[in-house]
């Protein structure tokens, strides 16, 4: 599902009372569930929170800080922005935390609290199959 159709969906499970945002807390509650008041949301690998809703049988993945955005500040004029944790905070989804970054503008500050090391190891240099390795540049053989 692209991001605009997320954003629209998160704003109508809003508007339905499907999900309720404390924005005090950032936390966000289903209070049709089995477990109304238990705050909703699991880390994913990348240390987000995301939350599973079944919708019409179907299960949809949504990241918590874009549910509490969404529901503290409306829908985003641009739905390619990302939404970034001010502090670097990944768990702290209080929306005076949350702003909207483009993702060179995201990435940027996530160097910068050097949370986010890059894809590129500039550190190592490659052996002659081209794999990166830690080595000195006189342990491997030089290219005839």
């Amino acid at each position: 599902m692209a991001s605009r159709e997320n954003d629209l969906l998160i704003a109508k499970l809003i508007a339905d009372g499907r999900v309720k945002v404390d924005l005090q807390k950032g936390i966000v509650t289903a209070p049709r569930s089995n477990t109304p008041t238990k705050a909703l949301g699991a880390v994913n690998r990348k240390g987000y929170l995301r939350t599973s809703i079944n919708l019409n049988g179907k299960a949809i993945t949504l990241l918590v800080h874009r549910i509490v955005y969404i529901a503290a500040f409306g829908l985003p004029a641009d739905s390619n922005l990302h939404v970034n944790h001010k502090n670097g905070n990944k768990l702290d989804n209080c929306p005076v935390n949350l702003e909207l970054l483009t993702h060179r503008d995201n990435m940027a500050h996530s160097r910068s609290l050097g949370l986010h090391k890059g894809a590129g190891r500039k550190d190592c240099i490659r052996d002659t199959k081209g794999r990166f390795g830690k080595a000195k540049y006189n342990e491997f053989p030089e290219a005839a």
